[in-house]
């Protein structure tokens, strides 16, 4: 009877899967078959790590760009007339910039995709280091270009890391996003670096070649799989899931397009629900926070700051050493960030951030008060605070805001909120940069660090209070503990199984079952809303 049965299960089965059932007859085929299939995804695995190495060029532009006007500044007042005014223009711009970038890569890169989103970053980049360079002919090109520049950052700001989300596989996914951090302040030190031997146009000329490099690179990187499924062009996203993936892509298939036919549709008025509006206005106060901690203008304008403060080290060599530092921190903070969890460690930088500019800001106030005795006997003290500020930013306040904007928003939202917030970080930078000169008349050399102190010592208290802890809860989790229940939205639940056929019984995938699936043959299953 059990031979019967079998005989009759083999008999109908379907003609394209006779290739599987073969196989599973002849097991050093399938031993043969299943090496191929890993050696496929080695191969997926190092286009993905290849691909995403080829992104951080565009990470390295982002710093490169935000640390230019330190090294630069100086070398533009001893070749024309540049005011104080227009030093604060020039290191200001790139956020006004960054702001109508980041407006428009919301828009931009669910229209044309990532990967050309990118590239348009890249020719904006371009465009603006060529300004730059030409800008001893006339200022104005000089504002130009430092503006051209901030609207890539802003692009690029919101593409890349969306971008390297969609194309990593899970397990790596957060190393490699926080990787592109840690290459972001490689590219501050690099400008730091190279700023104390070249002038700015020379530096200029040499903070395009990232983007050169770049652009034709991006030829042989594909688009976002997720990206194609939206726009249904469902034959590129075979190839890309093939490319990123490897050969093994059925399982992937269904959750890419389960999760997109189970999209919820945003509307301003879901802003009143409190699992949407909570998060997102927890994700505005560390954006707030970042900037308002004076990290712009310790930044760009850190060879000023040194030698107003008394350093007994070179501006250059003191900028250099906080670049270090930077880089240090971030790499720690990579490490630290799952482990000690994001609450904490944001506090903590919080804290180490607040009480350095405090004491930056006694270095300002016992300097006016002593004089050159203070410069002889504690100029090194400058340096120190300024290092140990660096210390605990890139520990949290550097990173951690942009790791929110990705885990506590909605995914309904995240759209929207994502494009906003960014535009938001870069405005309220611009604030603080612009208006440094009237901070500092208002307040006074000294009191403008303890008004930043101050401004994180308040925000120590809220993000106490009203953030909440994300370390190792899924998104699903993270909307309820934003007070998300099953009766604020409809939400679809996908069995992605049931989708497509499961590889793992045959080690082969049927592509006829494939294509069905993909032009509409195969009913997707009935969606319960909660």
């Amino acid at each position: 009877m059990e031979r019967m049965e079998g005989a009759r299960r083999r008999s109908f089965i379907a003609p394209e899967r006779l290739h599987s059932v073969h196989i599973d007859e002849q097991p050093a085929s399938l031993a043969s078959h299943l090496h191929d299939h890993q050696a496929k995804n080695a191969a997926a695995r190092k286009h993905v790590i290849q691909s995403v190495c080829l992104l951080y060029l565009g990470s390295l532009s982002f710093g490169i760009t935000a640390a230019f006007s330190a090294p630069a500044l100086p070398a533009i007042r001893r070749n024309m007339e540049f005011s104080k005014e227009s030093g604060d223009w020039f290191g200001s711009l790139l956020n006004v910039g960054a702001v109508l970038g980041a407006i428009f890569a919301g828009y931009l890169i669910n229209k044309v995709g990532r990967k050309t989103t990118i590239v348009v970053s890249a020719i904006w980049f371009l465009a603006g280091w060529t300004c730059i360079t030409l800008g001893g002919y006339a200022v104005i090109l000089l504002f130009i270009g430092r503006c051209a520049t901030g609207f890539a950052v802003g692009v690029i700001a919101l593409a890349l890391p969306v971008f390297i989300s969609e194309i990593s596989p899970a397990d790596i996914r957060g190393q490699l996003n926080s990787a592109s951090i840690a290459v972001l302040h490689s590219g501050i030190l690099l400008v730091f670096v190279l700023g104390k031997w070249l002038d700015y146009v020379a530096l200029a000329g040499v903070c395009m070649i990232p983007i050169l490099i770049l652009l034709p690179c991006l030829y042989f990187i594909k688009e976002s799989p997720t990206w194609l499924l939206y726009q249904e062009r469902k034959s590129e996203a075979v190839e890309s899931l093939h490319f990123y993936v490897g050969p093994n892509i059925d399982d992937d298939m269904c959750k890419l397009q389960a999760k997109i036919s189970a999209g919820e549709k945003f509307t301003f008025s879901d802003m009143y629900l409190p699992y949407i509006y909570k998060p997102f206005l927890c994700t505005l106060l560390a954006m707030f926070l970042q900037q308002f901690s004076g990290v712009g203008i310790l930044l760009y304008f850190a060879h000023d700051i040194f030698e107003a403060a008394g350093s007994t080290m070179s501006s250059s060599d003191s900028a250099i050493t906080v670049g270090f530092v930077q880089v240090v921190t971030v790499i720690l903070s990579t490490f630290l960030t799952d482990r000690l969890g994001r609450k904490i460690l944001f506090l903590s930088s919080v804290t180490i951030s607040s009480l350095s500019l405090l004491a930056l800001g006694l270095c300002f106030y016992f300097k006016k008060v002593q004089g050159e005795v203070f410069v002889i006997n504690f100029g090194w003290v400058p340096l120190l605070a300024v290092s140990v500020y660096f210390f605990g930013y890139s520990l949290g306040l550097g990173g951690l805001p942009w790791v929110l904007l990705g885990e506590v928003l909605p995914q309904r939202v995240k759209g929207f909120a994502t494009g906003f917030c960014t535009a938001f970080n870069f405005a309220t930078g611009f604030v603080v940069i612009k208006e440094f000169q009237d901070f500092l008349h208002l307040f006074g050399s000294a009191g403008i660090y303890w008004f930043y102190s101050a401004v994180l010592g308040l925000g120590f208290v809220l993000f106490l209070f009203f953030v909440p802890e994300t370390k190792g809860k899924t998104l699903e989790e993270i909307e309820e503990l934003f007070g998300k229940t099953c009766t604020d939205a409809a939400v679809p639940r996908v069995n992605t199984l049931d989708v497509l056929p499961s590889r793992r019984k045959t080690g082969l995938f049927s592509n006829a079952i494939y294509a069905e699936a993909l032009n509409g043959q195969v009913a997707p299953p009935v969606m319960q809303t909660v």
